[in-house]
């Protein structure tokens, strides 16, 4: 047994994971002697299909200005999965690139790739003696359940390199990997 505000709510749930571009429900009886007074349940979606491009601005005090680009492609390669690249153009360059193939509370799969690179300045007191180039660069492999759309447990591994080179002044001596 079900009641209809569960079905409701498990409509707007389905809709609201932007995967379906359409999710509809209708009760159909069942016209059958055993069965005479059970109705059955049919949901209808439409697989939302293409991708999405977002644009953006930011600015903040520590990373400047930047427009920032994203791309999302659903169902890429594998259903159930979800391509992302995001663009950071400005002052300090950005980019990060995702891919996760959801399976619910099966443990699905994902892989990210991340790079930055930016100033970053060093002071004494108030004046300012060192600008450090600060190159950044991670990978991450993971594996990820999802329960009940709300939490998610998981785990992976991550390697990063960074690298620090002084622009000016001398808080480093030397190229730092």
């Amino acid at each position: 047994w079900i009641n209809p505000a569960d079905v409701a709510t498990a409509v707007d749930n389905a809709f609201s994971s932007l995967y379906f571009s359409k999710v509809a429900y209708e009760l159909e009886p069942i016209d059958n002697e055993k069965t005479a007074d059970n109705i059955r349940l049919l949901i209808r979606v439409t697989e939302k299909e293409g991708g999405l491009l977002r644009v953006g601005l930011n600015y903040n005090t520590y990373f400047k200005s930047s427009i920032i680009i994203n791309a999302t492609f659903r169902n890429m390669l594998i259903d159930g999965s979800k391509l992302s690249l995001n663009l950071g153009l400005g002052d300090n360059p950005k980019v990060l690139a995702s891919y996760f193939k959801n399976n619910g509370a099966k443990p699905g799969f994902g892989i990210d790739f991340e790079g930055q690179n930016l100033d970053f300045y060093l002071y004494r007191g108030a004046h300012k003696t060192t600008t450090i180039d600060y190159t950044g660069i991670s990978f991450r492999v993971f594996t990820q359940s999802i329960f009940k759309n709300s939490f998610a447990i998981g785990g992976g591994f991550e390697y990063e390199f960074v690298n620090l080179k002084p622009l000016v002044g001398d808080a480093l001596y030397e190229k730092e990997s």
